[in-house]
């Protein structure tokens, strides 16, 4: 049965009783776009948001939320900026792998909110191909693109592998 996304956050909330908390002032930086870091936050109070390439792209009040998840998940740089928007209150979580081990309730609720996106992410993509299946000229290719975006593991994803001209 699932949750209502009030009372998860609460679960989560929860299990970070205990861990030290950090106060943070609007326009503090969290993650910085292309570095790793190394840990992951969850949001206990205030707001942040994500800056891709210098664009909002989401703001985020719930508490419970987690950031940097990805990066740790996947050993890679953070693929965009966090920083609190409001004055705010964050759990940092320092040794991520051991924390999510020791808290699978954490853990599934985190690949719940991963599932959640990709969900959300591949709805636009399959209606952005829609959009543009019928189109020729560089819309056509976008379309080849967003189809293997769709149906491809991420790793055999490659400019050459859809037909993207690296001068381009």
């Amino acid at each position: 049965m699932k949750s209502e996304p009030m009372e998860e956050s609460h679960q989560i909330l929860r299990h970070l009783e205990g861990l030290p908390r950090t106060k943070l002032n609007a326009g503090d930086t969290i993650f910085e776009q292309g570095r790793q870091s190394g840990f992951l936050v969850f949001l206990v109070s205030g707001t942040v948001e994500v800056v891709k390439d210098g664009m909002i792209v989401d703001r985020e009040s719930r508490p419970g939320s987690v950031y940097g998840e990805l990066s740790i998940l996947l050993e890679n740089p953070h693929m965009a900026e966090v920083r609190a928007a409001t004055e705010s209150e964050v759990v940092k979580v320092e040794n991520p792998e051991t924390f999510f081990l020791d808290h699978p309730e954490v853990t599934l609720q985190v690949c719940r909110t991963i599932a959640e996106r990709l969900t959300a992410a591949t709805r636009y993509l399959v209606d952005v191909r829609r959009q543009f299946s019928k189109d020729e000229g560089h819309l056509a290719m976008m379309d080849k693109i967003l189809t293997t975006l769709i149906h491809r593991n991420p790793k055999s994803i490659t400019p050459e592998r859809v037909g993207v001209r690296q001068d381009h």
